[in-house]
């Protein structure tokens, strides 16, 4: 059996290895060693080379500063900044601006792939003395001052303090047995990525459109000396399967007609891919040693960008509660650490979380009342797009951490 860890974290997603990271940073601000390990069935890919992949995230100006306070080194060609964010309502007119030059900021945010983002933490977490487990997750419990999770080899790895990072789906945290909220959105984010025209000059732009989709362009780095960006359009199964199934020309026109041509598709860099949407809260994120952060506590609707964003806001959380350990000898794992981070992410994510639902219910009522008052159902949600848009705290979690 393998001597216990201070601190494990289950899934090596960029969330969990963004834990991992801010374990060493606390480590270091305690001056005090932790033993750190990361578990997950396979080691993060090898940094992107070519044509970006379809999952990209766009990262809050905060999250990357302490990314690159962290010592994370990205890759420049593979980010690109956003300096604008515009929201347009179903009549086309625009009903929220977001801009770096407003908020005196160089940029509100960089847009970043899955891959990349991932290897940047995980090479800096490494270099920083975290070990890496490659084995999956089965049962876990309670040991005296030890929480134990056995791996598919049939090994037991025990810790002070256990971090589930698997994802919405997260095997252990139905093992912990934590109740979750869940609601099926009913509707599916297919991505794709395109040459465009025209430069984008950094703009996000959304589009929550007539027939209740969701449009989304985030800007890319030029491809081939061409600018580029990434597709989210948020849309029914059915809605779903016929984009997929479009010829790359159609596709492209679709796009920017979508759009209402203020962006002019001119090639697609990708086929479409399909994912499906869903609300999760769990009902803690803490359990007797364990911590939930990133998906397997909270999945939000992707109208607002902030799903990663909230993950790595909860290892900034993180690193604040374990430097408390100090109080109570170093124990990681002790309730009041574990009660900490709850005080400082459970609030802030569940402000997030309903925001984005209530905005994306909005525009996801029942369709035989649609069909029935169309024109009256578009004007509420159009409404209620443009009172979130005028409130502080909505304008601020478009361009921050929601921390």
């Amino acid at each position: 059996m393998r001597k216990p860890f201070d601190l494990l974290i289950v899934g090596g997603g960029p969330v969990g290895w963004a834990c991992a990271l801010a374990a060493t940073r606390a480590s270091e601000q305690m001056r005090h060693p932790l033993s750190i390990a990361l578990v997950d069935a396979s080691p993060p890919r090898a940094v992107p080379t070519g044509l970006f992949e379809p999952r990209v995230y766009t990262v809050t100006q905060e999250n990357l500063a302490w990314c690159r306070d962290s010592a994370v080194t990205f890759d420049a060609a593979r980010l690109c900044d956003v300096n604008e964010i515009c929201v347009f309502d179903q009549q086309g007119s625009q009903a929220l601006n977001v801009s770096a030059r407003d908020a005196r900021r160089p940029r509100l945010a960089s847009v970043i792939e899955h891959d990349t983002l991932t290897h940047a933490l995980a090479t800096r977490a490494g270099m920083a003395g975290v070990e890496f487990v490659e084995a999956s997750i089965g049962e876990s419990g309670v040991l005296d001052q030890y929480r134990y999770v056995e791996t598919s080899r049939g090994e037991l790895l025990n810790a002070k303090l256990v971090i589930v990072a698997e994802g919405a789906r997260s095997k252990l945290r139905a093992a912990l047995q934590i109740a979750t909220i869940e609601r099926d959105y009913e509707r599916f984010g297919v991505v794709a990525h395109f040459s465009v025209r025209a430069p984008h000059l950094g703009q996000a732009r959304q589009w929550f459109l007539p027939d209740r989709t969701i449009l989304a362009l985030l800007p890319l780095p030029n491809v081939d000396g061409a600018p580029a960006v990434s597709m989210v359009w948020s849309c029914s199964a059915e809605q779903a399967e016929r984009l997929k199934s479009l010829t790359a020309a159609a596709l492209c026109q679709a796009v920017s007609v979508a759009s209402r041509n203020q962006v002019s598709i001119d090639e697609a860099l990708s086929s479409p891919q399909a994912f499906p949407l869903r609300l999760l809260r769990a009902s803690d994120p803490v359990a007797e040693r364990a911590i939930l952060v990133g998906d397997a506590a909270h999945a939000v609707h992707p109208l607002a960008g902030q799903g990663v964003n909230l993950g790595l806001g909860d290892a900034i959380g993180l690193q604040a509660a374990l430097t408390s350990s100090i109080a109570v000898g170093f124990d990681v794992g002790h309730p009041l650490v574990t009660a900490k981070f709850r005080r400082l992410r459970y609030s802030a994510v569940l402000a997030m979380q309903t925001a984005t639902d209530g905005l994306a219910r909005l525009y996801n009522l029942d369709q035989s009342l649609f069909a029935m008052q169309p024109t009256a159902l578009a004007t509420v949600a159009d409404a209620g797009m443009r009172v979130l848009g005028r409130l502080p705290a909505f304008r601020r979690a478009l361009s921050s951490a929601a921390s």
